[in-house]
């Protein structure tokens, strides 16, 4: 049971690594679009998260929706709002997600998020790098991170 749970958890987080990019702040590999300025949520980035299949459970897909909008901005820090709707009328879903940062002792920080179908969830999220210094709201649309996902279940 847990190397079936570690194979799916190890998929769930090369795909993400593998649809991310380094050019600015991104989920699915699609980019988040601030139309009318970093402090309103951003235009939605669909997502279908996906998790292989195991011997015990057949591969599983779901589509979210996710939004993003800049809170503030706290000496080098950037702390933003997240967005998470469920796309699926059906089916109910549970992950963590994830961007770059870590805690001081170099730890992941993840976030869990649960949804009924077709709910909707907020959450916060901070970036912060020695290299990146915003000296405004603004600049915190211009740094470079992605989501990460793991620990998909639909039921």
């Amino acid at each position: 049971m847990k190397t079936s749970l570690l194979v799916v958890l190890l998929f769930v987080v090369g795909f993400g690594f593998a649809q991310t990019s380094n050019v600015s702040i991104t989920s699915g590999g699609d980019r988040f679009v601030f139309k009318n300025g970093v402090s309103e949520w951003s235009e939605p980035v669909k997502i279908n998260l996906e998790a292989s299949a195991t011997k015990k459970k057949p591969a599983i897909s779901t589509p979210i929706s996710m939004r993003i909008r800049v809170k503030k901005r706290m000496l080098l820090a950037c702390h933003y709002e997240v967005e998470i709707t469920n796309l699926s009328t059906t089916s109910q879903v549970s992950f963590k997600y994830k961007n770059s940062y870590t805690d001081a002792t170099g730890k992941d920080i993840w976030h869990s998020v649960k949804l009924k179908p077709s709910g909707t969830a907020e959450g916060k999220i901070i970036y912060a790098e020695l290299k990146f210094k915003p000296k405004s709201v603004e600049d915190c649309s211009t740094c470079s991170w992605s989501f990460d996902y793991a620990e998909l279940k639909v039921k």
